[in-house]
């Protein structure tokens, strides 16, 4: 009895440790070999560095996620669409007209979305209100420039009146 005791306790936590570290590896590819794209090495701002690495820091700094919600007006319930950082920059790269309607950008400032028209949080039209396609941003690129142009001259125009002293 001592001796099942003492066993048992040990086969669980083995068996936990081998199922935990399984779920640590990347799934198995089926159709197209993202994970081994991933491996591929390039040379970013002067260092090597995997493409999955480029891929996930890319989304980070776009999405603050390593991940890709292609569904994001579902909830985690509804079992949405999820891509790896590999297959958003495959497509990104090889297919723009695909990834072009991925609401990729996230955008939380109220006040943005109003200037820019973006839709707000509609699910019937699969809207969250948050993330926004590049198809959806694109349109109000010149709207944008003007912005940038009358935030510059007003930068410009203060800096001279500080060194002036007016």
């Amino acid at each position: 009895m001592k001796k099942i005791k003492y066993w048992v306790p040990l086969i669980l936590t083995a068996a936990l440790a081998v199922w935990f570290l399984d779920t640590l590896s990347p799934p198995h590819d089926t159709d197209f070999a993202f994970n081994t794209f991933g491996q591929l090495p390039l040379v970013f701002n002067g260092r090597l560095k995997p493409m999955d690495s480029l891929a996930r820091n890319s989304l980070l700094e776009i999405r603050e996620k390593q991940t890709l919600n292609l569904e994001p007006w579902k909830d985690w319930n509804e079992d949405p669409r999820i891509i790896s950082a590999n297959e958003w920059l495959i497509n990104a790269m090889m297919n723009p007209a695909v990834a072009d309607t991925w609401p990729v950008f996230r955008v939380d400032n109220t006040d943005l979305i109003t200037l820019l028209k973006l839709p707000e949080r509609n699910t019937a039209q699969q809207q969250e209100g948050k993330h926004y396609s590049w198809e959806q941003i694109a349109p109000s690129f010149d709207l944008i420039n003007k912005e940038n142009i009358r935030v510059q001259k007003n930068r410009t125009g203060r800096a001279k009146r500080i060194r002036t002293g007016c």
